[in-house]
């Protein structure tokens, strides 16, 4: 907070006096539209400043004429993102707007104006200060919350989502952590929430490590996003501990388990809530409300199924006649079977040595026998395997079945394919193949992202590839499902994604992620190798761009390369034809 008669300039943030008209270092005017005078800087991520602020006239500094404290919420953008930005910051005015009033966990929205300086743009959105403290303090002062704390915050947070979630339309709201619930001080009228939940994520480009589920850092945040991040926040706020600290990446989960003392019931609605994937945790404010009352609540996102264990047969019939075996297989484990009881009867009846040519025979059979019924069962698995997706084949409009594609084709399992820089890879060419080219050499199980119609499952488009024209990109990262599985089997020896071009349909753009280690470029760059290798192999000819966590290099041959800050390891890169 600055001191007595100190503001902040609202351009270069340094103190000076509330009366003067202008930063004597930056020269920017030290009010905002003469209404505004910057007290302190609550949080400063990414694109975004919060700022806190006292409205007032241009009379500040005379007794009596400073008017209510409010919070300013600054987005800096350059010429360029502001321009592509300006549809999305239009509708999340009209949507904040709209929010006005329909919670009392929400903070009051006042206004939006925006400021021109030195040709940056600066949007602020005008909140009211809300008189409290926020639930980080607690955690940073060693308090804890019990399970009945935990579970009153939770219910007033689903109120708040629910508002949100059931606007038209959805609005999530992307950055739910301790720091942004804020606690009220005072006395509360009668029906006022004790919470009020700030700090509406405007653009998404700053998450929070440990309250951003993976699907929101891809860009793919959905209800079941601010779940996880609410679930999160009770568990940190029980554990004293930032979920962060508590990944388990050998699981890929939240290890709370030893550090609270909750109910069993209650644990699991926790761990359910910040389950790993999507299709494990709650997707909706009314599942996990009935959750917490104790109603078992099923699934409603597609899971992945697992092969349940067949029952042991009664008889040599039950195994002779186990779906997916042609008479033939039949006949040969049936055979097994019998020579295996006839051995085990001559040993148990008859004297052993009596019967020595009999157990000779078996074994010879069994070993005449493996090949063909290995044959058999690989015949069943394929058959059941193809049954199973022609089950799940996709229907038009009017319930047909659209013409099966079958099982995907399968990834192959020699070595990986060489990505050629500017060029692509073996089945796949920048700037000629097409989204049939990629998913009859990669597979199906994926989703084909299209700008009119959203996600597509990939074993729909293979099936009638000219029903979606527009498709602007395939992810592999995301199986059929719409699942975040970039680690599955398979996907170690094809590309995270493609960029396809929605006018053309041809690959503009070979995405190799940090999972895809089995790649690499013809020179021999992969996910696991160093700043300096890529330097030794192409060269200083990049122009290097910083960001938080990865710095991007990117070479006019048609590479672009992401590198870790902290250990200076290629974390992905990017394949592209060639610049002019």
């Amino acid at each position: 907070m600055s001191s007595k008669g100190q503001v902040l300039c609202p351009g270069c943030l340094a103190p000076g006096p509330r009366l003067s008209g202008s930063c004597s270092i930056c020269g920017a005017q030290r009010h905002l539209r003469g209404r505004f005078w910057v007290e302190a800087v609550l949080e400063s991520r990414g694109a975004t400043r919060t700022l806190l602020a006292r409205e007032g006239s241009a009379a500040m500094g005379v007794p009596g004429a400073e008017g209510r404290a409010v919070v300013l919420r600054e987005l800096v953008l350059d010429r360029d993102r502001a321009r592509a930005e300006a549809p999305r910051l239009a509708a999340i005015e009209h949507r904040l707007a709209d929010l006005e009033g329909t919670s009392r966990g929400l903070p009051p929205y006042l206004d939006h104006f925006e400021l021109l300086r030195g040709g940056i743009l600066t949007h602020y959105f005008v909140e009211a200060a809300i008189d409290g403290r926020p639930l980080a303090d607690e955690m940073a002062s060693g308090r804890r919350i019990d399970e009945a704390a935990a579970r009153a915050l939770a219910d007033e947070l689903l109120a708040v989502l629910d508002v949100l979630h059931g606007h038209d339309p959805q609005v999530l709201h992307g950055a739910i952590r301790p720091a942004h619930v804020i606690a009220r001080s005072g006395e509360l009228a009668e029906g006022e929430p004790g919470h009020v939940l700030v700090g509406l994520e405007l653009l998404g480009d700053a998450p929070a490590p440990g309250y951003t589920p993976i699907e929101q850092l891809m860009g793919r945040a959905t209800a079941a996003s601010d779940l996880y991040a609410l679930g999160a926040t009770l568990i940190a706020l029980l554990t004293g501990k930032e979920p962060a600290a508590l990944f388990d990446p050998k699981t890929q989960t939240l290890a709370f388990e030893g550090h609270l003392e909750v109910s069993p019931a209650f644990a699991g609605v926790l761990a359910r809530m910040v389950a790993p994937t999507r299709s494990e945790r709650f997707a909706s404010v009314d599942e996990v409300r009935r959750a917490l009352a104790g109603e078992a609540v099923l699934v409603t996102a597609p899971a992945i199924p697992t092969p349940a264990a067949a029952p042991a047969p009664a008889s040599i019939a039950g195994v002779a006649a186990a779906p997916g075996l042609t008479f033939g297989d039949r006949v040969v484990v049936a055979g097994v079977v019998l020579i295996g009881l006839l051995a085990v009867g001559a040993h148990v009846g008859l004297a052993f040595w009596q019967h020595v040519p009999l157990f000779v025979g078996a074994a010879l059979g069994a070993r005449l026998l493996r090949r063909p019924l290995q044959a058999a069962l690989a015949t069943s698995h394929a058959t059941s395997h193809a049954a199973s997706h022609a089950l799940a084949a996709p229907a038009d409009a009017d319930g047909r079945a659209l013409a099966s594609v079958g099982p995907p084709p399968a990834v192959t399992q020699g070595p990986a394919p060489l990505v050629e820089v500017g060029r692509g890879l073996a089945g796949v060419v920048i700037g000629e193949s097409t989204v049939a080219d990629v998913l009859a050499t990669f597979g199906a199980d994926c989703i084909c992202h299209c700008y009119d119609r959203g996600s597509i499952p990939g074993p729909e488009v293979a099936a009638a590839p000219d029903r979606y024209p527009r498709i602007w990109e395939i992810s592999y990262d995301y199986n059929e499902r719409d699942e975040y599985t970039p680690s599955r089997r398979g996907n170690a020896r094809r590309p995270s994604s493609f960029d396809i071009d929605d006018k053309s349909g041809r690959v503009t753009c070979i995405d190799i992620g940090v999972y895809q280690k089995a790649l690499r470029t013809r020179e021999g760059l992969s996910p696991s190798s160093t700043l300096a290798d890529m330097r030794a192999l192409y060269g200083d000819g990049f122009e290097m761009r910083s960001g938080k966590e990865l710095d991007l290099y990117d070479y006019p041959a048609g590479i672009e390369v992401w590198v870790s800050r902290s250990g200076a390891t290629v974390n992905s890169f990017k394949i592209h034809a060639p610049r002019a």
